[in-house]
């Protein structure tokens, strides 16, 4: 290489932005390299090694680096010393010395005792990579010499003559090839261009070296190839005719080969030049008469800074920076240049901006420029996107933050050891563990031993053959810091690199706690209940149609009068327990209800219960639909069965478990959504474009506002919880369970509130439910015996209104048993359900009734003005249950007998009751269907 081609190098590396090092062999006696040495390092390179230039060069690779023979680095290196074209390779995850990434290497070949090796950092631009372009061989022949080898052809290409000389150059006897075609001899690849130059000849025309002869690849009788050149010249008679054709060819194997070696040099640089993927010019400073740098020539430029100038390169070398781009920001570039030529500091710039030359708008660049010679290698990289990028990265990161950290579920990652890599802040709201605390730990190790050990084996497997199906961790009892536990439910999904290897796994987890605590409440119910109550869910053919029922729930009453286990009975089909059903035309009804989704309630059935050694039994039976299937209670009544009553409505039993709690998060400013989860289309139905740019109020229930007006009054200065109505794109309403608490930027300021929400429609209605069948008696609807002495305590301990009292009425229906008797149980529930109806209807707003007893009924009413008006409200109520009452096919009456008091001030309620009570058996003792009042004594 020439010192000015040398020079040219060193200069273009010095400023390339990417590390660039000389690796020289160190070879043993046999010639073998056993090392390779640093000779020489470029600014990038030091940057990347984080180490002085004297403390690398002179050093061995193997030395600093003993990894490089078992990756195989070493030995690509070596392979290029004696490769015409450059090796290139990536290398994944190197971590060895203090240098850490993935790169991209080239090794060039400069000489045989140097290689260029170039590195490309992939880590985050893993698709560039520097591609050196294959060498082209410029021919540049010397001057045409004596011919070694002379043939003479017919005008049909027929060799007719070749001279002796051929079997020294190529093998050939003259004889081997007289008849056949010296082009059957040319090497494939160069055929094209001979054929080209041949029918010039054959046209009449002589062609020589250097202007117009040829070179090419014959073929030896060995097999082999050796580079020939030549002319051919016309062959014409007398006359002027075409005979034939005489050419000449000369051995110039050597003579290629040498040229080739010679270009290597130079065709190395030219190539890694012109494929930096970043845009190369080579300037000269031009100076004025006092020898001042005034401008600069383009003495070189790479095809990728003609590119991104816009200007061919041809047309860019000799033009002046100047004028390529005149104006006063050129002009200070000039100076900077001025600079780097007069003092030597190169210019080292990251993400500057400058005007594009053509598009003449602002663009960000890294700039780096170093001195050559008289002038300087000039740099540069269009960074713009990967700005933008950064900043939309920044964008996403904060919406994500934004989620991650306002999402009602815990959210974190694992890595392949099963340890916590990384875990959202929600864990302290629903855990009380901070993130800190967790990272590093493994999350199984807060479950309840029982359920890690059961647990265990699934999650070793989906860890150890990670798929694209999510990994469910069911509902587990997670521990807090304080010890206590909450029921969390989710699932995990791996995340694998492209080539299946497990790099972790995300697990997000939603809080259930109440869900479970509501759903043990009603199962506790359900368990308590003397009746037996199954869930049956419908068996269909491949028509569709229902061919038989399965038990999928069983209460402890329902598996003790089968006599089957939990285990047994569950998973059973009802028609191999029970297959008289059928037949008896039960099934028929099961059948109905399902595809009608009509209830059934049936009173008094016969039945030969298989489960019971076929004996006939008598039944109150009632089921409601439940999804594809039903809900489903009997009564066993055969030993009374005269005395019969009905169950009230079974209530549908629902699943309030799901895999995932979806969440609605949302971002307000001054109670405006600016942005909101697609979630929300999923839990309300609303778009996001019918939700952003909206105040939330407005989709608030209007009787619900105010509760949610006064909770963000209270913020930003605290978290708040409540719940409140929200209205669906549909027009239904949903109740939620809001979470609200102020949102911070990245400065640090405020920015708003930031809302978090999940639909809590089935733990309302659950808890309204278990509050209602804790109040209120099952079959009239009216408070049972418990909740009104409570409201009675509490009414008599009121202070009353002046002039104002409280009555107790104490009621009895005369000739019940009778009733029952005579018209069975079903017509006496008909009876108390049209009696406490009745009652109702004649009582106001503020009074109370409640059923007392079997068919006892205490009313309780509040701000009489005296006894009597007592008196009035009580035959009014007598009067009204005295009506005749329809009962299936019949016609009931019913009477009641009345007792009235006053309450005293501070009189106990057995008191008070037991006063009442004393009136109503007067009542009774008189005949029954009247009223009697009784006074307290005058103690």
């Amino acid at each position: 290489m020439t010192p000015a081609a040398a020079s040219e190098q060193a200069a273009a590396l010095m400023v390339a932005p990417d590390p660039a090092f000389i690796l020289r062999p160190v070879r043993d006696r046999d010639g073998t390299a056993v090392e390779l040495q640093y000779a020489y390092l470029n600014e990038a390179e030091v940057r990347l090694l984080g180490r002085p230039p004297e403390s690398v060069l002179g050093h061995g690779l193997c030395e600093l680096f003993p990894s490089v023979r078992e990756l195989g680095i070493f030995d690509a290196y070596v392979n290029a010393l004696g490769s015409a074209s450059p090796i290139s390779f990536e290398v994944q995850s190197f971590r060895e010395n203090g240098v850490e990434g993935s790169f991209r290497l080239t090794a060039s070949r400069l000489s045989d005792d140097a290689v260029l090796v170039t590195a490309r950092d992939i880590t985050e631009q893993r698709e560039a990579e520097l591609a050196l372009a294959e060498t082209t061989w410029e021919y540049r022949l010397v001057a045409e010499n004596a011919s070694d080898v002379v043939a003479r052809a017919t005008p049909d290409r027929k060799l007719t003559w070749v001279s002796p000389t051929v079997t020294r150059t190529l093998g050939w006897e003259p004889a081997e090839l007289v008849g056949t075609e010296m082009a059957d001899l040319v090497h494939p690849d160069d055929r094209p261009a001979l054929d080209t130059l041949r029918e010039t000849v054959y046209a009449g025309q002589r062609i020589s070296l250097p202007a117009g002869g040829f070179v090419c690849r014959m073929r030896t009788k060995s097999g082999d190839y050796r580079w020939m050149s030549g002319g051919a010249t016309p062959v014409t008679d007398e006359s002027g005719a075409y005979v034939g054709v005489v050419a000449s060819m000369k051995d110039v194997d050597d003579l290629v080969h040498a040229q080739h070696a010679a270009q290597a040099d130079r065709a190395t640089l030219r190539a890694t030049v012109d494929s930096l993927l970043d845009p190369h010019v080579l300037l000269t400073a031009v100076r004025d008469e006092t020898g001042r740098i005034v401008d600069f020539t383009c003495a070189d430029a790479n095809p990728a800074a003609s590119e991104h100038i816009g200007v061919s390169q041809q047309e860019l070398l000799g033009t002046r920076l100047l004028d390529l781009a005149p104006g006063e920001f050129t002009s200070s570039i000039v100076d900077s240049f001025r600079r780097v030529v007069e003092t030597g500091v190169p210019i080292v710039l990251d993400d500057e901006v400058y005007p594009h030359y053509l598009l003449g708008v602002p663009r960000r660049y890294d700039i780096r420029a170093a001195r050559v010679g008289d002038g300087l290698s000039y740099n540069w990289r269009d960074v713009t996107d990967r700005h933008a990028a950064a900043e939309q990265l920044a964008e996403s990161q904060e919406r994500y933050r934004l989620l991650a950290e306002n999402a009602s579920d815990v959210v974190f990652m694992t890595g392949p050891d099963r340890r916590t890599v990384w875990i959202a802040p929600p864990v302290t709201r629903v855990l009380g563990w901070s993130p800190e605390e967790l990272v590093g730990t493994k999350m199984i190790d807060l479950l309840r031993p029982e359920t890690a050990a059961e647990l265990e084996p699934r999650l070793r497997r989906f860890f150890s053959s990670p798929n694209t199906e999510p990994c469910d961790t069911r509902v587990v009892e997670m521990r807090t810091k304080s010890g206590d536990y909450r029921w969390l439910s989710g699932s995990g999904h791996a995340l694998t690199s492209p080539e299946g290897t497990l790099l972790g796994v995300v697990f997000g987890l939603s809080d259930v706690t109440d869900v479970v605590r509501a759903r043990d409440r009603l199962q506790a119910t359900l368990d308590t209940e003397f009746d037996p109550h199954v869930l049956l869910e419908a068996v269909r053919d491949d028509a569709g149609r229902v061919v038989d029922f399965v038990y999928v729930e069983a209460n402890p009453a329902a598996c003790e009068y089968n006599g089957l286990t939990h285990d047994a009975l569950v998973g059973a089909r009802v028609l191999d327990l029970l297959p008289g059903l059928r037949d008896a035309g039960m099934f028929r009804l099961y059948e109905h209800l399902v595809r009608t989704g009509k209830p059934m309630r049936m009173n008094d059935l016969p039945y030969k219960y298989e489960l019971k050694g076929g004996e006939e039994r008598r039944f109150d039976l009632q089921a409601v639909q439940l999804g594809d299937g039903m809900s489903y209670t009997w009564r066993d009544v055969t030993d009374r069965y005269d005395t019969a009553q009905a169950l009230a409505a079974s209530e549908e039993q629902h699943r309030l478990l799901t895999e995932n709690l979806s969440d609605v998060v949302m971002h307000l400013r001054g109670g405006v959504i600016v942005w909101v989860t697609p979630s929300v289309t999923t839990a309300l139905g609303w778009a996001l474009q019918d939700v952003v740019g909206h105040e939330l109020i407005e989709f608030v229930v209007p009787d619900d506002r105010r509760e949610a007006d006064q909770r963000r009054a209270l913020l930003p200065g605290a978290t708040e919880r409540f719940r409140v109505r929200v209205r669906a794109k549909d027009g239904t309403d949903h109740w939620v369970q809001v979470h609200a608490k102020p949102f911070y930027g990245q400065d640090g300021e405020p920015d708003g509130v930031v809302n978090s929400f999940r639909i809590i429609d089935r733990e309302v209605a659950v808890e309204a439910e278990l509050e209602q069948r804790a109040s209120s008696d099952e079959l009239t609807g009216l408070m049972n015996r418990r909740e009104v002495l409570e409201r009675l305590e509490l009414m008599t301990g009121h202070k009353s209104r002046s002039g104002q009292a409280a009555a107790v009425l104490f009621c009895d229906i005369d000739g019940f048993k009778t009733i029952n008797d005579k018209y069975g149980h079903s017509a006496g529930d008909d009876v108390l359900q049209t009696v406490a109806s009745r009652v109702n209807a004649c009582l106001r707003s503020t009074d109370l009734a409640a059923r007392f007893g079997g068919d006892e009924l205490l009313i309780l009413l509040d701000g009489v003005h005296e006894l009597a008006n007592a008196l009035d409200i009580a035959e009014n109520i007598r009067r009204a249950v005295a009506k005749p009452i329809p009962s299936d096919d019949k016609t009931v009456t019913a009477t009641l007998s009345v007792g009235v008091t006053l309450a005293l001030p501070g009189e106990s309620v057995d008191d008070m009751i037991a006063r009442a009570d004393e009136a109503m058996y007067e009542a009774k003792q008189a005949g029954g269907d009247r009223v009697i009042p009784r006074m307290a004594s005058a103690t």
